[in-house]
C-alpha cells in the first residue's frame, strides 16, 4: 500500500464512506432513545427542573452538539436530528450555543420514557 498510493487512498476512501453509512443506519435506527436521554440531560441542566416550572426556561451555557454527543456516548448526527425532532415537537427552541426548554413537562415526560 505504501508503494501504491492512489490504491491506498481508494481504499481509504470506500472505508471511510461504509463507516458514514454504518452510522448514518445507526443513527436512523436509535433516535429515539437518543432523544429521550437527550431530554434526560437537558433536564439535568436546568437550574429549576421542578414541578412547579412553568413557561419557557432558558439554559444558561448549554453545551455544543458535540459536547453533548459525546455525553451520551453517540454521534453529532444523532443529537443534530434529536433536537430537529424536539423542536418539531414544540419542546425546545435552540439557537447558537443556546437552548430555551419551551414545555418543561413534556421534556420531564420524554426522559422518563427510558425508565
Amino acid at each position: 500500500m505504501a508503494e501504491r498510493v492512489s490504491f491506498s487512498n481508494a481504499v481509504l476512501m470506500s472505508l471511510a464512506r461504509r463507516m458514514r453509512q454504518t452510522v448514518d443506519r445507526r443513527v436512523q435506527a436509535g433516535v429515539g432513545d437518543v432523544r429521550y436521554q437527550l431530554c434526560g440531560r437537558l433536564l439535568e441542566l436546568l437550574d429549576k427542573p421542578d414541578e412547579s416550572t412553568a413557561g419557557p426556561v432558558d439554559i444558561e451555557s448549554p453545551l455544543t452538539q458535540q459536547e453533548f454527543a459525546d455525553w451520551l456516548g453517540v454521534s453529532r448526527d444523532a443529537i443534530v436530528i434529536a433536537l430537529q425532532r424536539l423542536r418539531a415537537d414544540g419542546v425546545v427552541e435552540t439557537g447558537r450555543r443556546r437552548i430555551r426548554v419551551l414545555d418543561v413537562g413534556e421534556l420531564r415526560r420524554m426522559a422518563s420514557m427510558l425508565d
